[in-house]
């Protein structure tokens, strides 16, 4: 049975064609600043090979579904390097949908 505390971020991204190198690169930097400074982890991160080229899915567990909100504004208040951030995810984002999850029961944990 799956444990109902846990919380996860599930989050859609379609990159605009060309930029995925753009992404890619202030993404490496940002998903280590999240994992080693606010707890997040991430539990995978997928490209489309067969389908809509450009989408990524993430998929991040998270302290709590507060902490999603709490960690973003303390990234834009806290971070010398999110003006960066910003312009190369506005650049090469088309367009990006966050859902917050929890495993099925039937699901194992991961």
């Amino acid at each position: 049975m799956a444990e109902t505390s846990l919380v996860y971020l599930h989050v859609n991204i379609q990159l605009v064609r060309g930029k995925e190198h753009v992404y890619t690169e202030a993404m490496t930097r940002f998903a280590q600043l999240l994992e080693g400074e606010y707890g997040w982890r991430l539990i995978g991160g997928f490209q489309s090979g067969i389908g809509r080229l450009g989408h990524v899915v993430h998929v991040w567990r998270v302290p709590s579904a507060d902490a999603i909100a709490a960690t973003l504004t303390a990234v834009r208040q806290s971070q010398p390097a999110i003006r960066e951030w910003s312009a190369a995810f506005a650049e090469s984002i088309e367009s990006e949908t966050l859902e917050v999850v929890h495993p099925t029961s039937y699901s194992p944990t991961p």
